[in-house]
């Protein structure tokens, strides 16, 4: 999953498992920034990651819409 900002969220088959992490990417015509992700967007990205260790697929997106009524909520 790429970003505007020349971010990606980079997801790997790893010896034990998957990996998730966010990475600076070169990509054409991205916006070059040194702003990392908002805490919510964080809080967004930390979810996928876990989801997809948990479940060994990515979360659909009712699953991520059902998170952040949680986040909200509580």
């Amino acid at each position: 999953m790429r970003f505007a900002d020349g971010f990606a969220l980079v997801i790997e088959r790893a010896p034990r498992g998957v990996s998730a992490v966010l990475r600076e990417v070169a990509a054409p015509g991205a916006v070059r920034s040194r702003e990392r992700p908002t805490r919510r967007q964080s809080e967004y990205l930390d979810f996928i990651r876990r989801y997809i260790v948990r479940y060994g697929v990515s979360p659909a997106e009712s699953d991520i819409q059902q998170h952040s009524i949680r986040v909200v909520v509580d």
